[in-house]
């Protein structure tokens, strides 16, 4: 981490974004993909002295630059990881977001190489794991049996598919 001086006083956080893909039934911008934080997600990273930014899905050479002046990154929530990014294939009617994947793992390959520290929440621990050769239940009700989970896989905001075969986004 860069030490803070009086020119760089706030620590700057890299947040990585969640996706809206187009969808022409989306009356405002439908023919746009966008990217979005959870207001949540802002609220408990905006503390005196942080400033959080939204990393923006750019060619790998302009995002090193903006990664480059993060003194940390957090990985947000949201729909799960797609299957293929851990060896498998899919199993039900949700296939991930492999679009969403790869512009993390970007992020997370940068962040590592070059020791900068990451928090994953929920869907970003999930890629760390993959990131780091790690493996991953699918569906735990149907493949661990008599297990329970906390939430279904595939959460409502993830339930209109976009242009790439994903969900809108959580």
């Amino acid at each position: 981490m860069k030490p803070h001086t009086k020119e760089n006083d706030m620590l700057k956080i890299g947040i990585s974004a969640c996706f809206f893909y187009p969808d022409p039934e989306r009356t405002v911008f439908g023919h746009k993909s966008l990217s979005y934080m959870e207001n949540d997600m802002a609220r408990w990273i905006s503390k005196k002295g942080v400033l959080p930014i939204l990393l923006p899905d750019l060619e790998e050479s302009l995002l090193a630059d903006i990664l480059h002046q993060m003194d940390g990154i957090v990985l947000q929530g949201g729909s799960d990881i797609a299957p293929q990014h851990y060896g498998e294939e899919p199993i039900g009617p949700w296939k991930g977001d492999p679009y969403r994947d790869q512009y993390e793992l970007k992020i997370l390959d940068y962040a590592i190489r070059n020791h900068k520290p990451v928090l994953g929440i929920c869907r970003g621990f999930q890629l760390m794991n993959v990131y780091f050769g790690g493996t991953m239940y699918q569906d735990i009700v149907s493949q661990l049996r008599g297990r329970n989970t906390f939430r279904q896989t595939i959460w409502p905001c993830c339930q209109s598919i976009g242009q790439h075969g994903t969900s809108s986004g959580c």
